[in-house]
């Protein structure tokens, strides 16, 4: 059986790019993590934050929330921010 080249090098240019299309583990970290010490200029509300998740446990239930209305707050410290 003779093997051709051109379709060895596209089967390979093939699997190539299927691996390349995969996810990688770089691409599937979740920033989820808990509220931490809030500095005293933190108001709920501040305009120059974007909303992100916020919950009281690490699996949800989510709402949207900024970091310092999730966290900022009394009792928000036992949140979990789902956000940068």
């Amino acid at each position: 059986m003779k093997t051709s080249w051109k379709r060895l090098g596209m089967t390979a240019g093939l699997v190539v790019a299927i691996v390349a299309s995969q996810p990688t583990k770089a691409k599937k970290v979740v920033d989820i993590h808990p509220c931490g010490k809030c500095p005293s200029t933190s108001v709920c509300g501040q305009g120059n934050e974007v909303p992100k998740l916020c919950g009281p446990t690490r699996n949800g239930p989510w709402t949207e929330s900024t970091y310092s209305c999730c966290c900022c707050v009394d009792g928000g410290q036992s949140n979990w921010f789902w956000g940068g």
